[in-house]
């Protein structure tokens, strides 16, 4: 308790016990100090009892013999082998008292989005199914900005953080990952996880915003927060250090992304499992960075390891399969193997049609994909084919504006002029 008030008590009790320089006083095993402990951890009655007087006064008057000196000695060694342990236990009651305090907060985001916010934004209406995602935020933010939380900051950037990463969909959710990282940093140490996620969130908003230095350097921070808050080997990390090289990659910064992706493969493959996702995601990741430096010997292993082990593991129809696939495709198609590159694209596009509609966005990229490749190999007709089933499905799902809509009209007009129908 000198140390820590929060430790007086039963605490103290129980570190009094193990420190006892009389071997009966003490707990007679590891595993009797083990069952205190989790009777404290579970607020139950502990079995240590504090030294009575006279026990303190017999100890006083036999402190001059010889043996009380042997004993002495088990004592000091004693207390040598349980500061250990009792820095244990404090981290253990500080963890249970983060662990109470997150349930408080959360407690009360779910109190307030579902009592106050959904309830009030369905109220009015006839039909509560129809209330929308935005009625929800846009209710919610009113209570936020009229004060709501001025004295619970710790809830108010949680509130915020939540709203923030739905409200990204919509755009409009800059000022409340904004704010939520102020009051995170004004709640919790730089160096703690609810910092670092909050700072994550933002740097996937700039990063859709196509903010790459706003997001760089965010991402570069909270990877070294994370550095030193989980370790290299911990997945939050490894996921830091690929999302900090994609980012590079993206702005063709090759001499950066390459040595973060190759870490964060190699930390990927050293310290998780054979089927955790991001490990698989990893080794996509870096084949990707090898196909965009031309190292194509290094990267088609990578593409078929990582393809193998979606299939297993995904499954063949989701998306990260499907996306590892349509990578390799074109990277086929670099190395003028077309006859691979259109057997792949067959092939995810028929996988993906089993299950999505004809006009989803991604069918209408693979159908594009594989448009291009009919064109390049000299098979207009069959190109023109699926560029006029393509298009009509672009409009009315991507619009005329779309990059997709125009990269797919200004392929179809290549095949119109080849053919001959300048028309």
């Amino acid at each position: 308790s000198t140390v820590d008030r929060r430790l007086a008590g039963d605490v103290e009790t129980i570190i009094g016990k193990a420190l006892e320089k009389d071997r009966s006083r003490r707990y007679q095993s590891a595993s009797e100090f083990a069952s205190d402990i989790r009777r404290y951890l579970a607020d139950e009655p502990i079995q240590a009892r504090p030294p009575s007087a006279l026990y303190q006064l017999r100890k006083m008057a036999l402190r001059h013999k010889p043996v009380v000196i042997g004993a002495s000695i088990a004592g000091i060694v004693a207390i040598a082998s349980v500061i250990v342990i009792s820095f244990a236990l404090a981290s253990s009651i500080r963890d249970r008292n983060d662990l109470r305090r997150q349930t408080a907060i959360a407690n009360a985001v779910n109190a307030f989005l579902n009592e106050d916010i959904l309830a009030a934004a369905s109220s009015d209406l006839e039909d509560r199914s129809s209330v929308t995602v935005r009625q929800v935020l846009d209710e919610a933010s009113e209570a936020i900005e009229a004060g709501r939380f001025d004295d619970e900051p710790a809830v108010e950037a949680a509130i915020r953080l939540t709203i923030g990463r739905t409200y990204r969909e919509l755009d409009r959710a800059e000022p409340h990952l904004e704010e939520s990282l102020d009051l995170h940093l004004l709640t919790y140490p730089r160096e703690s996880e609810p910092v670092t996620t909050a700072m994550n969130e933002l740097g996937k908003l700039y990063s859709a915003q196509d903010r790459p230095e706003e997001t760089i350097a965010l991402w570069t921070e909270v990877l070294e927060l994370k550095r030193k808050v989980f370790g290299e080997s911990h997945q939050t990390t490894i996921i830091s250090i690929s999302n900090l090289g994609s980012i590079y990659r993206e702005q063709r910064r090759y001499a950066e992304a390459l040595p973060l992706h190759e870490e964060a493969h190699r930390l990927a493959i050293r310290h998780l499992p054979p089927d955790n996702d991001w490990r698989i995601v990893s080794t996509r990741h870096l084949a990707s960075m090898y196909r965009d430096l031309e190292r194509y010997a290094e990267a088609e292993p990578l593409f078929n390891e990582s393809i193998d082990a979606m299939r297993e593991h995904f499954g063949p129809h989701h998306n990260e399969t499907l996306r590892a696939m349509n990578s390799l495709s074109l990277m086929y198609q670099e190395l003028d193997r077309y006859e691979d590159a259109e057997r792949m694209l067959r092939e995810i596009l028929a996988t993906f049609l089993d299950r999505a509609d004809p006009g989803h966005p991604n069918a209408l990229a693979y159908r594009h994909n594989l448009g291009v490749l009919l064109l390049r190999t000299d098979r207009e007709a069959e190109a023109v084919e699926l560029f006029e089933e393509n298009l009509p499905l672009m409009y009315d799902t991507l619009g005329r504006g779309h990059r997709g809509t125009i990269f797919t009209s200004m392929s179809l007009a290549e095949a119109y002029d080849d053919l001959g129908r300048p028309q």
